[in-house]
């Protein structure tokens, strides 16, 4: 949870700078530390459709961080996102 919310985690400083609209490349040349959820979000998704798995958070940040998605669009594209009975 801390890497999401604690405002020392890597992860959250790039994704409130993302949210603000700088671009991922001057985020991440003011870093002296690694953010890796940058590395690892494609992975993230490789990993889900190996076990068949819908993983729509780490989709529409893969899509962030790959500039394929502004974060509004993101963020609108989770929340009309239809519902529907998840796998157990």
């Amino acid at each position: 949870m801390l890497t999401c919310t604690g405002p020392a985690s890597r992860n959250h400083h790039l994704g409130v700078e993302l949210g603000q609209g700088r671009p991922l490349t001057d985020i991440l040349s003011g870093m002296r530390m690694v953010a890796e959820g940058v590395n690892t979000a494609e992975g993230i998704l490789a990993l889900g459709r190996a076990a068949d798995v819908e993983l729509p958070i780490a989709e529409q940040m893969a899509h962030v961080l790959a500039g394929r998605t502004h974060p509004l669009a993101a963020t609108e594209a989770l929340m009309l996102r239809p519902q529907k009975q998840e796998r157990h």
